[in-house]
């Protein structure tokens, strides 16, 4: 599936979209994964996920690491 396609079809059915850090903040944030940190890091190292310096830093602050 294009992602932007779905997440357009998302948005105008109403369904929030979060996208990948978001899925990652939330289950920090109900203590799925014992660390945000470790896995973005993992997430760009192995997977090739990109996130601004800026982005990631206020996302990791937002739970508490």
């Amino acid at each position: 599936m294009d992602e932007r396609k779905g997440r357009r079809l998302a948005a105008r059915e109403g369904v929030p979209v979060i996208g990948l850090l978001g899925v990652v903040l939330l289950a920090r944030h109900n203590r799925t994964i014992p660390s945000a940190h470790a896995l973005t890091e993992r997430l760009q190292q192995e997977a090739g996920m990109y996130l601004a310096k800026h982005i990631k830093k206020a996302a990791l602050i937002s739970v508490g690491e």
